[in-house]
């Protein structure tokens, strides 16, 4: 037995820094800004950087907004702690987007250790194999490469968890203080969210507590203690800075879903937001089931098994219990996103690594016959065919690649079919074979993400932003300057302030359009895929070709056609003494190297 530990232990170990080994390559080296979100969180890091005035009043809009209460504060919605800690990564290394990627880069690693901590405290075979698990995803290989602050906030908050479950075990009172300060800087990153790792933190300390027959009352005021002791840093801050916003923050942020005001309000009923934020009470799990398909067979497998270890494993049954159960007042609100549910992962995986060592362990199973294999066969197996199906007829009727694609078809069946592989050998071969193909599944899984990850074309917006950057550098960055896609990604790029073509809270028309075109109210135009296929902005293409010059040529092989970048004739730099100087233009041909003149 021991030897298969070691065995497994070294697996383990390959897996998880193959895995972090891509995770920096892919979100440190080659980082690219890939949502809006990113885009908003990485601008308030550089405003940051740039003043601590927009630190105490952070802002979203390069160089920072003149109506910070009614424009800013309303849609920022949250504190700026995680913008901070990006501002921390990025502003010693000139605000690059690449050195803002170690912030989520760390909390990365800081999961997966404090995860594998928590659960080691009970079952340390459980614990290697749900560090497994969650090393191999490609979700949250992909969330956790985000500059987004959802990451941030699941690796405080499995601190705390695991910190409040060593308080409890070993009887350490500081232990209990730490994991509510960290569940405090949780809840500091994304408020609310930190709701599963709160809930998570009581089930085990009522379970515990509970079983030894005593009270919690010494070790709740210590939690609480440490939470309130780090949640209200930033008031304190903003009290000491300017006291006047505190009121402000209460009730347009920290308290306002519950006060319906500003964004965070309309949360509940979802009301005078965009219709595509809204989705059904049952979305989350669909996306649970989605994007974390391959667990299906390893849970329905082992959780008969898992009955006969209840009792030595109350704590944290009850732990991942309640942290799971977190997705029934996560799903009340009518605003939803699949980035909203990170907190459930490291339970959703946790049980998984518990069934997994089940398995291993054979309980269940009576013998090389027995009825556990063909089960977990014909589960895997229909699972499989309906995903497949499913999916396929969901793709054939257009869906777009954010949504499924045949590849993902492909990976699904896989996924599945090597979740059913390892518990069909799990409970037919010995230890040693078994733990030697959960290592070949889990190398053939990070090969195929990390080829399907740097193969997947990216939309060229750091290609873009590098042949914007002459003509609007020299623009205020608070000025509306460019008018693109993802346009809050080509911010954070150029530090200039954009707008989309159309959105639901404004909208330009195409008179006001075409006159900005001829006036060179707007310096920089990119139009991408899907406003190619929009009859309203044909015409304005057309007045594009007409009024401005085109410097497409410059994107990268493939992108060029799918997207078309203009810059308007009359965008002019303004010298450091008012004079008007020319900007340079590309040649007849378009090559954008600079030495033509401008027509």
């Amino acid at each position: 037995m021991r030897e298969h530990g070691d065995r497994l232990l070294f697996v383990v170990r390959a897996v998880v820094i193959a895995s972090l080994a891509l995770a920096f390559v892919r979100g440190v080296v080659f980082k690219r800004i890939e949502t809006g979100d990113e885009g908003v969180n990485g601008t308030m890091a550089l405003n940051m950087c740039r003043s601590l005035e927009l630190a105490v009043r952070p802002s979203y809009i390069p160089g920072g907004s003149e109506d910070w209460a009614g424009h800013d504060l309303p849609g920022i919605g949250n504190t700026p702690f995680h913008s901070a800690l990006l501002a921390l990564g990025g502003c010693p290394l000139g605000g690059r987007p690449e050195a803002m990627g170690l912030v989520s880069f760390a909390a990365l690693a800081a999961t997966l250790l404090f995860t594998y901590r928590l659960v080691a405290l009970w079952e340390r075979r459980a614990a290697l194999l749900t560090t497994l698990l969650l090393a191999i995803s490609p979700t949250v290989l992909w969330q956790f490469r985000l500059l987004e602050m959802e990451p941030v906030l699941v690796a405080w908050g499995m601190a705390g968890t695991y910190w409040i479950a060593r308080g409890e075990l070993s009887g350490g009172r500081w232990h209990s203080l730490l994991g509510g300060a960290c569940l405090g800087l949780g809840f500091l990153t994304k408020l609310w969210l930190v709701a599963p790792f709160l809930l998570a933190s009581l089930g085990l300390l009522a379970t515990v507590r509970l079983q030894r027959r005593r009270l919690a009352l010494g070790a709740v005021a210590l939690i609480a203690a440490g939470f309130l002791g780090t949640a209200s840093l930033h008031l304190v801050f903003v009290a000491l800075r300017s006291p006047a916003d505190v009121p402000l923050w209460l009730t347009q942020v920290y308290f306002a879903p519950f006060l319906g005001q500003s964004i965070g309000g309309s949360k509940m009923d979802g009301a005078g937001v965009p219709p595509g934020w809204v989705h059904p009470f049952w979305y989350y799990p669909a996306i649970l089931y989605r994007e974390h398909f391959f667990l299906v067979p390893l849970l329905l497998s082992a959780l008969p098994a898992l009955k006969r270890r209840a009792h030595a494993t109350a704590g944290l049954l009850a732990t991942i219990g309640l942290g799971l159960a977190s997705l029934i007042p996560l799903s009340l609100p009518a605003i939803k996103e699949s980035l909203y549910i990170l907190g459930l992962l490291p339970f959703l995986y946790a049980l998984a690594g518990l069934g997994v060592s089940a398995l291993l362990s054979g309980e269940g199973t009576p013998g090389p016959s027995g009825g556990l294999e063909r089960r977990a066969l014909l589960i895997a197996g229909l699972f499989s065919a309906a995903a497949v199906l499913l999916i396929g007829a969901a793709h054939a009727r257009g869906l777009k690649r954010d949504d499924l694609t045949p590849v993902y078809v492909g990976v699904h069946a896989l996924g599945v079919g090597g979740a059913w592989l390892l518990a069909y050998a799990a409970a037919r071969l010995d230890g040693a074979r078994a733990i030697e193909l959960a290592g070949g599944l889990c190398a053939l899984s990070l090969a195929g993400f990390g080829a399907y990850d740097f193969t997947t074309p990216q939309p060229p917006y750091k290609e873009i932003s590098e042949l914007l950057r002459p003509y609007t550098e020299p623009l205020p960055p608070g000025r509306e300057s460019f008018i693109s896609p993802q346009y809050k990604v080509l911010q954070l790029y150029l530090l200039r302030n954009g707008r989309y073509w159309q959105s639901f809270y404004t909208a330009l028309h195409p008179e006001a359009l075409e006159a900005s075109i001829t006036s060179g109210e707007h310096c920089a135009f990119v139009l991408g895929p899907e406003e190619h296929e929009d009859p309203r902005l044909a015409q304005l293409e057309r007045q594009l070709e007409l009024h401005a010059v085109e410097l497409s040529a410059g994107l990268p092989e493939g992108a060029w056609g799918a997207f078309r970048v203009f810059v308007n004739r009359a965008c002019r730099r303004e010298g450091a003494k008012g004079l008007s100087l020319v900007v340079p233009w590309p040649d007849a041909q378009g090559a954008g190297d600079g030495r033509g003149t401008q027509p």
